[in-house]
């Protein structure tokens, strides 16, 4: 806050003013997201993990961001179930890799690449 990296308000339509958007816009997508997080699952895009923040209680923040990619080229190798793989393309056992670590885009792969992981040690 100190720094102005963050708008604060006392209530979503002053949020909204202060960062220039339609105020009944955002006041509905919170109330919609509120509801999903009553119901523990976002039916917008599936999430249904860390659903605990239902936006009801002020103040509320706002922050602008830009988007990124976080890649990592020259990661481990891996097969299609995280198992790292040496340079003759043949799997080290017991040894996964995931997020960050795998060769590819970390922060979507992450999650995915952990849940591939987990499933294919389960299904030994």
């Amino acid at each position: 806050m100190k720094k102005g990296y963050f708008v604060e308000a006392p209530t979503v339509a002053d949020l909204a003013k202060k960062i220039g958007v339609p105020a009944d816009k955002l006041e509905n997508t919170i109330k919609r997201y509120s509801s999903f997080v009553k119901k523990g699952k976002d039916e917008d895009f599936g999430r249904t993990y860390n659903m605990k923040t239902d936006f009801t209680h002020p103040p509320f923040y706002a922050t602008s961001t830009t988007p990124g990619i976080q890649t990592t080229p020259g990661g481990i190798s891996t097969n299609s179930f995280m198992q790292a793989v040496n340079t003759d393309g043949k799997v080290i056992p017991n040894l996964y890799v995931v997020g960050e670590a795998a060769n590819g885009t970390a922060t979507v792969f992450g999650l995915w690449s952990g849940k591939m992981a987990a499933q294919h040690i389960l299904s030994k």
